[in-house]
């Protein structure tokens, strides 16, 4: 059992990391592009998982797969980080270099390392437009 977190686990995340369906709505109103937030899904989830595997036991049973998912995500920001240059939008380069910049002493919230998962695949399906049923 050690190697599985606590009942009600929670880490310490900073507020800009936590990437909802929410908060891309509301960017949907204010006309941010399909690729700006999808850029964005990218570089803030990629964080979150390096967040996720600095306090996930060594053997814990997902261990592996989040892992996978860390070094998929490391391929998507190599990308994305090509693609900041051209960004013409000043309020996602404000977002990203918030989101970049933040200091240890900055504002955290506590989040349970699933409720990372489920809001990042949530966001997945809200803007990656396919059939999602099997």
């Amino acid at each position: 059992m050690k190697d599985y977190f606590p009942v009600n686990y929670a880490v310490k995340v900073h507020y800009e990391d936590i990437y909802r369906t929410i908060n891309v709505t509301r960017m949907q109103n204010r006309n941010f592009t399909e690729m700006n937030l999808k850029l964005l899904w990218v570089y803030i989830n990629s964080q979150v998982l390096e967040t996720v595997l600095e306090v996930l036991p060594k053997r814990h049973p997902s261990r592996t797969y989040v892992e996978d998912i860390s070094t998929l995500f490391s391929y998507l920001r190599m990308n994305v980080e090509e693609m900041v240059d051209d960004i013409e939008d000043d309020r996602v380069e404000e977002i990203l270099s918030h989101v970049s910049n933040i200091d240890e002493e900055s504002k955290r919230k506590s989040i349970r390392p699933k409720a990372l998962f489920d809001n990042c695949y949530r966001v997945m399906k809200q803007l990656f437009q396919c059939d999602w049923d099997p």
